[in-house]
């Protein structure tokens, strides 16, 4: 009798205990799903701000390299370029929240991010000194379009349809601002 009075309370116990280890193993996995997924999307918000700023760069520097008087020019570059340098280091320390935890896509994106960024402030200087305004575009538009491609293959990695709807929508409102944009600064060269 006292056997089967301990295997009736102890199986129970036992089944509930291991039922209540799974849904916390469940749980954990799903915040760390959660965290990284906040982690991606504030970085792809600081790519386009970033984004932002550099076709704003982009137009005043092909400006300044195109105009003949360049008083005037020199100084709206240098306080965007500060703006930019603002964004460069709000998408720098988003990136840094990206560890191995994250998919390997992201992970090279985040790579590929920081390489050319590294690369700015000698982007700069030769943009300023001995290229021509077309060169300068091409070149600015060219930066754009890779972090524009890093950030939709950030946004790729959502696993929610109405999310990937959004990001899809919001790629392309970005794609169409990045074109008038371009098109902005051509015509000003002109």
């Amino acid at each position: 009798m006292r056997s089967r009075l301990v295997a009736l309370i102890l199986i129970p116990t036992v089944v509930g205990v291991l039922l209540a280890g799974v849904q916390l193993a469940n749980a954990i996995g799903t915040n760390a799903e959660y965290r990284r997924l906040t982690q991606v999307a504030e970085l792809v918000q600081r790519i386009g701000a970033l984004n932002h700023e550099l076709a704003k760069e982009r137009t005043l520097t092909a400006w300044y390299v195109a105009d003949r008087s360049r008083g005037q020019r020199l100084v709206q570059l240098k306080t965007q370029r500060q703006a930019t340098d603002t964004a460069k280091k709000q998408a720098l320390s988003a990136a840094n929240a990206i560890d191995a935890a994250h998919s390997t896509r992201v992970i090279e994106g985040v790579g590929n991010m920081r390489r050319w960024l590294a690369g700015l402030d000698s982007l700069r200087e030769s943009m300023v000194s001995n290229v021509p305004p077309r060169a300068a575009i091409s070149t600015y538009t060219t930066m754009i379009g890779v972090f524009s491609a890093i950030e939709g293959d950030l946004g790729a990695g959502v696993n929610d349809d109405t999310l990937q709807g959004d990001v899809a929508a919001l790629g392309s409102l970005q794609r169409v601002k990045e074109e008038i944009s371009r098109q902005q600064i051509i015509l000003i060269v002109a």
